[in-house]
């Protein structure tokens, strides 16, 4: 009897786990290699324009903003959200769910209403988002981030009442 009675126990167990687990974390820094690499939009070629201006009973008023863009892929996002007319307003983020599968591929229109904030007084603005995808889970911590161009309106809110006056690219 050597080395304490395990009578090649230790070395037999040794000799199947190893490769098991060698292969298991090798797979694993395959999976986080891919993921790290994938940084691919979900949305590619997108443009904004204003396109109305809509002004509620109390006064309030809200800018309607159509996007375009050609859907890459289907991922989780949300839009962090400002109002900009020389200082820089923050308003309420979006999320976006993934688009059906049919509109991966495809030149997409969508709109989206944005609250002007009360202290916008009229003027030139714009409007800029920036959004945050998650495509895989180690996007959940570092996102793919879509930066679209400003979207650039004007209200009028002199005496002949709230006017949009329109930037076309």
């Amino acid at each position: 009897m050597t080395g304490g009675g395990c009578d090649g126990y230790a070395e037999r167990r040794f000799r199947v786990l190893h490769p098991l687990l060698l292969l298991a974390a090798s797979a694993l820094a395959v999976l986080f290699t891919a993921w790290a690499l994938d940084d691919a939009p979900p949305i590619e070629a997108m443009a904004g324009r204003a396109v109305e201006v809509h002004v509620r009973d109390d006064g309030a008023v809200a800018v309607l903003v159509e996007w375009t863009g050609r859907r890459a892929r289907l991922c989780d996002g949300y839009s962090y959200r400002w109002v900009l007319d020389g200082s820089i307003t923050q308003i309420p983020g979006a999320v976006h769910p993934p688009p059906p599968a049919s509109e991966v591929g495809t030149v997409q229109t969508w709109r989206v209403w944005v609250p002007v904030p009360p202290d916008i007084h009229g003027g030139a603005g714009a409007y800029r988002i920036r959004m945050l995808f998650a495509c895989n889970p180690l996007q959940r911590l570092f996102p793919i981030v879509v930066d679209p161009p400003d979207v650039p309106f004007t209200i009028d809110r002199g005496a002949g009442g709230i006017e949009l006056r329109r930037y076309v690219r």
